[in-house]
C-alpha cells in the first residue's frame, strides 16, 4: 500500500517518477498532473524504445489520488504495458471499484482479468520493462479473478 502523502511528498515523488522513467525505460511522451481542490490525476506515458526509434510498446500509468486531513492518498490507478500494434499483447495492473486485478491479453488467453496484488508505478513499470525484454506477452500461469 502507498502511504499517504503531504504536498511536498506528492510533488517529489511525481518528480522521481519522471525522472526514473525518462532515465530508466524510455521516451517520456506525457506527463500529466491534473488537479482539482480535492483529487489529482497523475498520468505517464512512456514510449519503448523511444527518441525518434520505432514504438515497440507504451507503458500508460494513471494514479487518481484523493485529499482528506491534508493529506493525498492513492484511490486508483491503471498501469498498462501495450505491445505495438495495438492489439498484439496487453499486460495491466489496475485497482478501481476497491478491486486490485490484472489485465492479460495474448493469443491463447481466455479471461478478461486476473488476480493480482498492489503494485507502485515503479513496480509495475520494472515488470512491464521484463516483457518488453522478452519481446512479447504471456497470460500463462495467471489465476483468473
Amino acid at each position: 500500500m502507498i502511504p499517504p502523502h503531504t504536498d511536498r511528498d506528492f510533488e517529489l515523488r511525481k518528480h522521481r517518477i519522471w525522472k526514473v522513467l525518462a532515465g530508466t525505460y524510455g521516451e517520456v511522451m506525457q506527463a500529466l498532473d491534473l488537479r482539482d481542490a480535492r483529487i489529482r490525476r497523475l498520468r505517464f506515458e512512456v514510449a519503448l524504445p523511444g527518441y525518434a526509434l520505432a514504438t515497440e510498446a507504451t507503458m500508460v500509468f494513471v494514479e487518481r489520488w484523493h485529499q482528506a486531513g491534508g493529506e493525498w492518498r492513492r484511490v486508483e490507478y491503471a498501469f498498462d504495458y501495450l505491445l505495438e500494434p495495438r492489439g498484439s499483447g496487453r499486460r495491466a495492473h489496475h485497482f478501481h471499484d476497491d478491486i486490485v486485478h490484472a489485465h492479460c491479453e495474448d493469443p491463447e488467453a481466455i479471461h478478461p482479468h486476473y488476480r493480482d496484488v498492489e503494485v507502485d508505478l515503479l513496480e509495475a513499470a520494472e515488470d512491464f520493462a521484463s516483457y518488453y525484454l522478452r519481446g512479447w506477452v504471456r497470460c500463462a500461469g495467471l489465476f483468473p479473478l
